[in-house]
């Protein structure tokens, strides 16, 4: 594993707090307004773990 990778990648983890504390709080009293949430979290952590277990292997 090279060095621009570790450093892409912790710019990468960077921008997505940035991204989630920019973001206001979603209400998760209520499902039923957001089923597509729901969906994509699930399939976005399979492919962060994905992402990170291929970055781990190289």
């Amino acid at each position: 594993m090279g060095m621009q990778d570790r450093e892409w990648y912790r710019q990468e983890q960077r921008e997505k707090r940035q991204k989630s504390e920019s973001r206001p709080p979603l209400p998760l009293e209520n499902p039923k307004k957001s089923p597509r949430l729901n969906l994509t979290t699930p399939i976005f952590l399979v492919l962060a773990s994905a992402m990170l277990a291929a970055i781990l292997w190289l």
